[in-house]
């Protein structure tokens, strides 16, 4: 008796047609349940004291999800575009020399890549990335603006400006 098993392949990233392969890549990661850990910011809650067993293991499996999400966009890379990337620490941070201009204009279009792709991403998601992605020296002032603003109603070039006044 032969069974047959359904192997699906990453899809391979070599530095062309980005739009198609971020497409295919968003649907492998959901059929391996991993596309919502790559869009959410947040770990799983602790767990509470007297977990049972099941409740640990499936706390460790939720913790590893990220680290599984990443090993597949990682493994989807050809070698010369993994070298680029590679010493990174996360596309998500502000860099210590950058500016609040640039940062913010990387960060808008990574935003509109994945608008492009049809997920929802608001513009109150994005001002929530940015206070919490800029470098230690605007803490004063993103616990200010926290105080000051309302921040239901802050926009992307409100922010921006904001941060942009701190040098």
């Amino acid at each position: 008796m032969s069974t047959s098993r359904n192997i699906s392949l990453i899809p391979m990233f070599n530095g062309e047609y980005y739009h198609i392969w971020a497409v295919k890549m968003r649907f492998y990661l959901k059929s391996q349940g991993l596309w919502n850990d790559v869009l959410t910011e947040t770990d799983p809650p602790p767990l509470r004291a007297n977990s049972t067993i099941a409740q640990i293991r499936t706390h460790e499996e939720d913790k590893l999800k990220k680290d599984k999400a990443i090993t597949c966009l990682h493994s989807a890379l050809a070698d010369q575009i993994f070298t680029k990337i590679m010493n990174l620490e996360t596309p998500k941070q502000m860099k210590d020399d950058e500016s609040v201009k640039d940062y913010s204009g990387r960060l808008m279009d990574v935003v509109n890549q994945v608008r492009l792709l049809g997920e929802a991403f608001t513009d109150q998601k994005v001002v929530e990335k940015i206070m919490v992605s800029v470098p230690q020296k605007f803490e004063a002032k993103i616990s200010a603006i926290e105080e000051l603003c309302d921040l239901q109603n802050l926009t992307i070039a409100e922010i921006t400006s904001k941060l942009h006044a701190q040098k």
